[in-house]
């Protein structure tokens, strides 16, 4: 774990790696995943979003966190805590407050499994073409709630497209 800090004493960062054998832990399908109730605000927004394991796990990581366990944690000070979790080229930035609760977060995931409904509608309107390499950025506020952008490849031959669907 690296500690970064910016000029103030206000956002103090870490870099935290997922385990390795992460999916030994959950096994579940990705609606059946729980996170603890003090982040739940944040878990369950994301939920509808995603049928991806690997993402739902990385937001039961950082819903799980507790920020008051970290070494340079203290109770006396305002401050907000950016954590970076990584796991195989996905990324998931989250600020917490002193209190541990998720304010915010940014999170990028490379070739996930994409929510059914989207998969049904793309291969509706674009029958003769097959899936390539994907993206999802998620961006989730407290406040705002979740936005989410997701771009797409499609397959044809020597042919290509590029879908990309913002919320």
């Amino acid at each position: 774990m690296s500690i970064l800090s910016t000029q103030q004493t206000e956002l103090l960062a870490f870099n935290t790696e997922l385990p390795k054998n992460l999916t030994k832990h959950i096994e579940e399908k990705p609606e059946q995943i729980i996170a603890n109730a003090k982040n739940n605000h944040y878990f369950e927004m994301t939920k509808v979003q995603s049928s991806s394991v690997v993402i739902r796990q990385m937001q039961k990581e950082a819903a799980d966190y507790d920020v008051k366990n970290a070494s340079i944690y203290d109770n006396s000070e305002k401050a907000t805590y950016l954590v970076i979790f990584k796991n195989k080229g996905n990324k998931l930035i989250a600020r917490y407050d002193r209190n541990g609760r998720v304010l915010s977060t940014m999170e990028r995931y490379k070739n996930v499994a994409l929510p059914t409904n989207l998969k049904v509608a793309i291969t509706k309107k674009y029958p003769e073409w097959v899936f390539g390499q994907n993206g999802c950025n998620f961006s989730y506020n407290r406040s705002k709630g979740l936005q989410k952008n997701i771009k797409l490849q499609l397959k044809q031959g020597k042919s290509r497209k590029t879908l990309k669907i913002n919320d």
